[in-house]
């Protein structure tokens, strides 16, 4: 910004900073460790697994688009046991007319145990009992 004078370069800084603060805003689409959604596990000692985001994400953005913004699941439909606690089953992305504003990674909230004979024993030994209650 080579402006002639300090004064004129506060001014130029002013204007642009005055322009940014009225059209623009920071607006947070997820944070880190939201849960986003429950996925299905096959031969899993539980029928499902909580997904969660790996890190918050934010973007700064004109004001008013906000509404414009689509959010993008995708996830592996075929997950199987066993699961580590922080192993990526997918990622999430947020986009705006097609063009991609920010993602990350969504991995699973704990681990899940493949189903053996005793696990699977309890299992169905804990359901017939419940059902004489």
């Amino acid at each position: 910004m080579k402006a002639p004078t300090s004064k004129i370069r506060f001014e130029n800084a002013k204007t642009l900073l005055d322009y940014g603060f009225a059209n623009f805003e920071y607006k947070e689409l997820v944070n880190e460790n939201d849960i986003i959604q429950s996925v299905k596990i096959k031969k899993g000692i539980y029928p499902c697994v909580n997904v969660i985001s790996k890190s918050s994400l934010g973007c700064v953005i004109a004001k008013g688009i906000y509404v414009n913004i689509e959010q993008n699941i995708e996830i592996d439909p075929n997950i199987e046991a066993p699961i580590t606690e922080g192993k990526t089953l997918g990622k999430i992305s947020f986009t705006i007319d097609g063009e991609t504003i920010a993602e990350c990674d969504l991995i699973s909230y704990n681990d899940v145990r493949k189903i053996n004979f005793i696990s699977m024993n309890k299992f169905v030994l804990g359901n017939w009992l419940n059902l004489f209650r």
